[in-house]
């Protein structure tokens, strides 16, 4: 790994941790959220992903509470499971064991992916 995708790692990692921090400690319940179709229209960085704020909640909860699981509903057809496929390495690559994703198929999602801490 060269020095500056080491930084920038560093720097990322920086910025997850510094939003884990200032999770709330409602975080106890259920967290449900979407993740925007914009997100897919651009370009993906670890950066970008872990800046949308549906994504950063969703971590953080799973975080304050490791024993739980990150459900990652798509709607039917191959651009929503590509989407969810993408999402569940995103995750990965921010510190979610794959273990604790799960990833379903919903018909009434239809374009979107839903985020689900249980």
């Amino acid at each position: 790994m060269n020095s500056r995708r080491l930084m920038q790692t560093w720097i990322i990692g920086g910025a997850l941790l510094a939003l884990m921090a200032m999770v709330p400690l409602s975080y106890a319940d259920e967290v449900a959220t979407e993740v925007p179709s914009a997100l897919w229209a651009e370009p993906r960085s670890a950066g970008v992903v872990a800046a949308e704020p549906a994504i950063a909640d969703v971590v953080a909860a799973w975080s304050a509470q490791p024993r739980r699981v990150i459900v990652v509903r798509h709607g039917p057809g191959e651009t929503g499971e590509l989407r969810a496929g993408e999402l569940r390495g995103w995750l990965v690559a921010l510190g979610v064991p794959s273990d604790a994703i799960d990833v379903r198929m919903s018909e009434d999602v239809g374009d979107r992916l839903r985020l689900q801490v249980r």
